[in-house]
């Protein structure tokens, strides 16, 4: 039997956080970007996502360390 310890360390994995504050209409770049290990239940876009994120306009502003989300992207 797995530990809840455990189960939650098999559950984490990397997602795309912002490297710095970035406001509102940001075209995203390699540096504005980072993999954070966060836990799934947090969300976010999964860092093998990088190259599809990398130009994408933000709708709203990102705080330092903040995992992006789906919504915060211009479609």
């Amino acid at each position: 039997a797995h530990s809840e310890e455990s189960r939650m360390r098999v559950d984490r994995t990397r997602y795309l956080a912002a490297r710095q504050d970035l406001a509102a209409k940001t075209t995203l770049r390699e540096e504005h970007l980072l993999a954070m290990r966060i836990t799934k239940h947090q969300g976010g876009i999964a860092a093998t996502e990088f190259d599809d994120v990398v130009g994408s306009l933000l709708k709203r502003s990102v705080a330092k360390g903040t995992p992006i989300q789906p919504e915060d992207l211009a479609s």
